[in-house]
């Protein structure tokens, strides 16, 4: 198991080949064992590939532009085989899907090959969830539906979203063992729609929901905090989340 750090968190400093080696560089001095890559600027993969075993620190998951994801599903696939990551993400639903049930049963269709190709070569398409998918439409919640009709997706569970809807984190977490390879830990601020803050400086039990995704097989940590960017300190709130699980007894 791997705390890793969610590179969106620090996306302003990791816009040029440079900067995502400096990115790299100083998320692993403060102790980060992976990453995930979202939101960085354009960057050949081999390129990545070296800085990644540079500096000791696996790709484990990406977020990659849904549409690219439709257009041209293998070089995707072919990319990530080159900086050695199986976990492809989609970020969110794409706004065109969203509003009632057919259209996310038109997402699943629309992506389901996207999924047959990636897993055909060794790789899975996780989806990572927003709160916009617990909104109730056409009477039923979206997130339960795409859950039904993906059954082999891993699904990226972030959080903080999942509570800001008002939804059951634990008994999302236990449905969900199995498909949570990969979580993203945030914080917020107060509960129950507060804001994103580093881990501990906020109202959510970390310490309890660690235990239980450990027991429902989570593998990555990854600590994201998307609001960490425009606050100008994204490094040292980043080092904080880091040090708040570690006083939590982790044990890698």
């Amino acid at each position: 198991m791997t705390i890793g750090a969610q590179l969106y968190s620090v996306r302003s400093s990791a816009q040029t080949p440079q900067g995502i080696r400096d990115t790299f560089r100083r998320v692993r001095e403060m102790g980060y064992e992976s990453v995930q890559v979202s939101g960085l600027g354009k960057i050949e993969p081999e390129a990545l590939r070296d800085i990644s075993q540079e500096f000791s620190l696996p790709i484990v998951c990406t977020h990659v532009d849904p549409r690219r994801l439709r257009e041209e599903p293998a070089q995707v696939a072919a990319e990530h085989r080159i900086f050695g990551c199986r976990n492809i993400g989609i970020s969110a639903m794409p706004e065109q899907y969203r509003g009632s049930l057919d259209g996310c049963r038109q997402f699943v269709r629309d992506y389901a090959p996207v999924a047959a190709l990636l897993e055909e070569q060794g790789m899975h398409l996780c989806y990572h969830n927003h709160a916009f998918e617990f909104a109730p439409v056409d009477g039923a919640c979206s997130f339960d539906l795409l859950l039904a009709l993906c059954p082999s997706w891993p699904i990226i569970l972030d959080t903080y979203w999942l509570v800001y809807a008002g939804a059951d984190l634990p008994a999302y977490i236990e449905r969900l063992a199995g498909r949570l390879e990969c979580v993203h830990l945030k914080d917020m601020r107060s509960l129950p729609q507060g804001e994103m803050c580093a881990i501990g400086d906020g109202a959510m039990d970390f310490q309890a929901i660690v235990r239980q995704l450990r027991a429902a097989g989570t593998q990555h940590f990854l600590v994201e905090q998307d609001n960490a960017d425009e606050s100008g300190q994204p490094f040292a709130l980043m080092q904080r989340s880091l040090l708040a699980l570690k006083k939590l007894q982790w044990e890698a």
